[in-house]
């Protein structure tokens, strides 16, 4: 997946077949190492990326579920319930993209604005590895949140900008790509991102919850996106 933001247009009509959908979901699976910002942790059973794509359709795709991952990242600091839940979105986004670069490097996904949250990030590495923070002005935050059962990104964010970046390592340039931040969630904005960077038509959701288990209270995070490409 190209993250630079001049990416060029995709070229070639979209086709689609007639007739009833029959085709097979091919899905390719890997799994996501647990970080907690600086240790490495045993591969758990819950952390997962798949790549799927429906043979005979010009569709493709990719599932990601966070379980012990998004929990440490989360629980490693006293965040307010909404800012914990969009850095586990931000999370969620950066495992989403990052999982299915082909090469070494990290992913980072960012938004900064004037809002109550001042800027969350989220970076991936493809070794599986996984780390977040976010900055905030918690009695900003708790004004915002008057009235919201859960303020959305743009709620807590403001005006600014959503930013994709991919370090390649030292012996690579950066390369980045910077859009506005548009509708309430990470999800919409991520949709922006990549209708204005690579004029792919691009669906993605999000979601952040905490569960119940045996061991107490826990985080869990996932996302989909699923694009539609050139036949």
């Amino acid at each position: 997946m190209t993250i630079a933001p001049d990416a060029g247009r995709a070229r070639g009509p979209y086709h689609r077949p007639s007739g009833p959908l029959s085709s097979r979901l091919r899905i390719s699976r890997s799994r996501i190492a647990v970080t907690d910002h600086a240790h490495t942790h045993s591969t758990p059973s819950d952390d997962l990326a798949a790549a799927f794509q429906i043979e005979g359709w010009p569709v493709r795709g990719r599932l990601v579920r966070l379980g012990e991952t998004i929990d440490a990242i989360l629980s490693a600091h006293a965040y307010p319930e909404p800012v914990a839940a969009l850095l586990g979105e931000a999370c969620a986004l950066a495992a989403l993209i990052g999982s299915s670069l082909k090469f070494e490097g990290r992913l980072i996904v960012q938004a900064q604005g004037n809002g109550p949250v001042r800027y969350v990030v989220a970076d991936y590495g493809t070794d599986g590895s996984m780390r977040g923070y976010c900055r905030f002005e918690a009695d900003e935050v708790a004004a915002a949140s008057q009235g919201f059962a859960r303020p959305g990104a743009k709620t807590l964010l403001g005006e600014g900008v959503f930013v994709m970046t991919l370090d390649r390592g030292p012996d690579f340039e950066r390369t980045q790509g910077i859009t506005p931040i548009e509708g309430e969630s990470l999800s919409l904005a991520a949709e922006h991102y990549f209708q204005q960077s690579e004029q792919i038509p691009t669906k993605v959701r999000l979601a952040v919850g905490s569960v119940e288990t045996a061991a107490g209270s826990q985080w869990r995070a996932g996302g989909a996106l699923i694009q539609l490409i050139a036949g």
